[in-house]
């Protein structure tokens, strides 16, 4: 015999049952006569509709593992609730059948003192009590006592063993978790919500919370409840303090959307950007600003992602603003920006990689240098490439020197800067978007686009599907018209 009363039968793929093994016919008080040659389906009560229903249901739309099902079954005139597990094999189905009644009833087994029960209700760091129908306390643990603080009306400590026995609603204080108190005394009844079982309440100066389930049996309905107390105070507090923090990153979000700059319009030229942190606040940044006859762009990328690198974007733009009219070219505003930098926050330890790049709005020639960071891509007649060098990092050492290229954007030409989470968004499957994708996708967009950048992310977000990149994104365009 299995542990509690399993019984062992077989099923043809119709599900009749074509042979019943010895355990079955002892604790179903049953002979042969009686199930070998009935279809399972004759076999359920029909007073158990729900139960007939989920064991038909999950029959018909079972497309692989074990089925388990509580049922009420009909055997020799007699109604049973009972546990039934079905597997398919090459010859039909195996099932296991568990009585719910007697020694194999959960409740009753918990009530009686099962010893896996009795083992978590010692070893539970939340209070754990079993309920009967009526609501009494049947056993529980010292949590659930401690935690309750169980007085009388002159407001004396009961002992733990006054409370034995006792129904669970007179227990709790007075105005304490009104909605479980009108839900026990409803009987918990078939359909009630999750918010009408679980409730939080001061007690003693400790914020608790209560949750009750109840235990429903088929053909019986509910045979008894268990219930959960747990103290949440210092979860609470740590709620509220994720909710500052939330709002504090939201705050952040705002302002550092606010740090970016209007979109520009320029006659004879497009520029677009496409900006996706990871996080709601991010370490890729960039910039974009008209000087006398030419427009300047930015992109810059601080280590990291999150608030530690938004934050080190708000220091770097800060610096980069008091220059960035005054330097005279892409070299010179690196090298300016990167000694205020390394000057002003040593400590902090503010490495960033960039690039800047010039275009002078009457001709198209440009000049750009590059601190480590991606290279800028032009985009010329179908052909996509890089332009500079690398250079070193910023924010490492005062006095670094940048080298500067120029170049020539004829009509329908464009540049492209961005950052390294474009190359190195991945796929589901671990493949990277990679160098060849970008070129294609900028060879293909930078023409036929209206918003170039934004083409380019979402092939990129395209690729990834379903995932989303791991990284920030900055994508920058400057096209000639």
């Amino acid at each position: 015999m299995t542990a509690f009363g399993q019984a062992a039968l077989r099923l043809d793929k119709r599900l009749v049952i074509k042979h019943v093994d010895a355990t079955f016919y002892a604790r179903f008080a049953c002979v042969e006569s009686d199930v070998v040659g009935v279809s399972l389906e004759d076999l359920v009560s029909p007073r158990d509709r729900k139960g007939a229903l989920l064991l038909s249901t999950a029959v018909h739309r079972h497309t692989g593992g074990t089925i388990d099902v509580a049922v009420g079954l009909r055997i020799n005139g007699r109604d049973i609730p009972a546990r039934v597990r079905l597997a398919p094999d090459a010859d039909g189905w195996q099932m296991l059948v568990e009585a719910l009644d007697g020694p194999g009833d959960l409740v009753s087994r918990l009530a009686a003192g099962d010893h896996h029960f009795v083992s978590m209700l010692r070893h539970s760091v939340d209070g754990v009590a079993l309920l009967d129908p009526q609501n009494c306390l049947v056993q529980h643990n010292a949590r659930f006592f401690e935690l309750l603080r169980v007085t009388n009306d002159r407001g004396i400590a009961l002992t733990e063993n006054a409370v034995a026995g006792r129904d669970l609603v007179t227990l709790i204080p007075p105005g304490a978790f009104p909605k479980v108190v009108r839900a026990l005394r409803a009987g918990l009844p078939e359909g009630i919500q999750e918010d009408e079982r679980v409730e939080r309440a001061h007690v003693a100066g400790r914020l608790l919370e209560l949750r009750v389930s109840p235990v429903d049996v088929p053909l019986r309905g509910r045979t008894g409840a268990l219930a959960f107390l747990r103290d949440v105070t210092q979860q609470r507090e740590l709620e509220e303090r994720d909710q500052r923090l939330r709002a504090d990153i939201e705050d952040a979000r705002t302002f550092q959307q606010a740090m970016l700059p209007p979109a520009m319009t320029l006659s004879g030229y497009d520029v677009d950007v496409a900006f996706r942190p990871v996080d709601r606040v991010g370490g890729d940044f960039y910039d974009v600003v008209r000087l006398a006859s030419s427009v300047r762009a930015l992109v810059f990328d601080a280590t990291g992602h999150g608030v530690r690198a938004a934050l080190a974007t708000i220091l770097i733009r800060s610096e980069y603003e008091a220059i960035k009219l005054q330097a005279w070219s892409p070299a010179r505003a690196l090298s300016d920006l990167n000694d205020r930098i390394v000057s002003s926050y040593r400590s902090l330890d503010l490495v960033f990689t960039a690039a800047v790049v010039d275009v002078q709005l009457s001709s198209g020639e440009f000049q750009l240098a590059s601190g480590a960071h991606p290279l800028p891509l032009l985009a010329s007649a179908g052909a996509v490439r890089e332009v500079g060098t690398i250079g070193s990092f910023l924010g490492v050492t005062v006095g670094a020197r940048f080298e500067e290229t120029k170049g020539q954007l004829e009509p329908g030409d464009s540049i492209f800067m961005l950052t390294d989470g474009v190359e190195e968004a991945m796929s589901a499957n671990g493949a990277r978007f990679g160098e060849e994708n970008l070129r294609q996708a900028i060879a293909s967009e930078s023409t036929a686009a209206k918003a170039p950048a934004n083409a380019v992310l979402n092939r990129l977000l395209t690729y990834i599907s379903p995932r989303v990149p791991d990284d920030d994104i900055v994508v920058l365009a400057i096209r000639r018209q």
